[in-house]
Formats: structure tokens, C-alpha cells, sequence
């Protein structure tokens, strides 16, 4: 009875690049009879970089190997590597395993390796006038295989401009119809008025509501005073 050899490699079918992924080889021993002096060679491709293996392989660049010894009838060993992709592509790997007697076999597994590529595009008007609003558009696209995760965008604005998101210059006056005048006071805090006052003729507005928005000049928090006047009444 001669002794006989196998080998079973297997891989994950995608990972992303500089991902830690496994290698899985399995050498078997299919005879009754042991396979000796049992020694096992793997390559590992341009763009797949060894990390570690169980058990500790012997490494001479891309090359390892593992001398495994006497296999007995019917036994199996199993050897894990760790690896990493540097680059994107499809990629083969193969191990081989070599016996005395001539015995050999080799079994090849394929990885996909990915990668998220971001591209960030950012718009905006060419002019606006002072204190008025301006619209930054930011465009973040996936050009890449892979899923982005925990993607953020830091968009620092350069001096002269604030960022208002919580509207604070923003105020809206429901109006009563039984009121003529509405004054508009708007300052920055006690004693410190940003424009002058305001008078405002409700028959000249929307029937709801009127809506102003304030200059952001400078970051400040705006206060809005609002006083409603009865007809034959003055707002001082």
C-alpha cells in the first residue's frame, strides 16, 4: 500500500485593502499507511503581504513553508495565515505539499481585494453681497468597490464668514389684526442696537406673518424685541 497526500486551500472571497484576512490549508494523510518527510510551500502573490501563521511558518520573502514531518494514516494538519492586501485586484493563491515517494498535490483560492475611494466636491455662489446668506454645497461620492464607514466631513470656514445653523438671526412676527404698527427692535444685548428701529404697516404684508432675517455681521446671539402699537397709541 503506497501513502498518499492532499491539500484543501480556501480564502475569503473579498477584502478590503490593508484588511487582515486568513489563508485555511488543510494537508491530509489518505492512506493507511504514513506519509513522510511531509512539507508544505506557499506563495504568496504581488500585493498580498504575510502577517502571521499557525503554526509559524518560514518566511524568505514571498515564500513560506512548514515543515509538518510524519503524517500518520488517515491525519490531517490545518495551518491558518494571516495576511493583508496592499492593492486592489483579484488574487490567486496557491499552496503545495510534497511528500517522500514523489507524493505531491496543490489546491489555489481566490480573494477580491477592495477599496472605498472618496471623493469630496464642494460648490458655492462666485459673489454675494455683505451679510447675505451663502449656500455651500458639499458633494461626498463612493468611487471606490468598498463600503465608506464612520465617513465625516470638518469644513473650516474661512475668517469673515460664521456659520448660523441654528437661525439664530432669524424672527417671525404673527401679526394681530387688531394692531396698525408692529416696532422691530434687534440688538446684540442690553444697550448695543445693530440697526435702527424698524416700524412696520401690517397692511402691507403677508396676512400671516411677517418673516425678517438679520444680518449675521459678526458671530453675536440676536434679541429680538418685538412691540405691538394699538392705532391712536405711539411705540417710543
Amino acid at each position: 500500500v503506497a501513502p498518499g497526500i492532499a491539500i484543501d486551500k480556501s480564502a475569503p472571497a473579498r477584502a478590503e485593502v490593508d484588511q487582515q484576512f486568513a489563508y485555511s490549508i488543510k494537508v491530509s494523510s489518505t492512506s493507511s499507511v504514513p506519509a513522510n518527510n511531509v512539507v508544505v510551500t506557499d506563495t504568496l502573490p504581488a500585493g498580498i503581504v504575510y502577517v502571521a501563521s499557525t503554526p509559524k511558518a518560514d518566511a524568505s520573502g514571498q515564500t513560506l513553508s512548514w515543515k509538518l514531518g510524519t503524517m500518520a494514516p488517515s491525519s490531517s494538519k490545518n495551518i491558518t495565515v494571516q495576511v493583508k492586501g496592499t492593492k486592489t485586484g483579484k488574487f490567486t493563491n496557491c499552496a503545495e505539499v510534497k511528500a517522500d515517494q514523489g507524493l505531491s498535490a496543490r489546491d489555489c483560492a481566490d480573494t477580491v481585494i477592495v477599496k472605498a475611494e472618496l471623493l469630496l466636491e464642494k460648490a458655492c455662489p462666485d459673489a454675494v453681497l455683505i451679510c447675505e446668506a451663502i449656500n455651500y454645497t458639499l458633494t461626498v461620492t463612493n468611487k471606490g468597490d468598498a463600503a465608506a464607514n464612520n465617513v465625516k466631513i470638518v469644513d473650516t470656514l474661512p475668517a469673515g464668514v460664521t456659520a448660523d445653523g441654528n437661525d439664530a438671526g432669524r424672527f417671525e412676527i404673527r401679526l394681530d389684526p387688531a394692531v396698525d404698527n408692529y416696532v422691530l427692535r434687534v440688538s446684540a444685548g442690553a444697550d448695543r442696537p445693530l440697526f435702527p428701529t424698524i416700524t412696520i404697516d401690517p397692511t402691507y404684508l403677508f396676512p400671516d406673518a411677517l418673516r425678517i432675517l438679520v444680518p449675521r455681521v459678526t458671530p453675536v446671539r440676536y434679541v429680538g424685541f418685538v412691540e405691538a402699537c394699538a392705532s391712536d397709541d405711539s411705540c417710543d
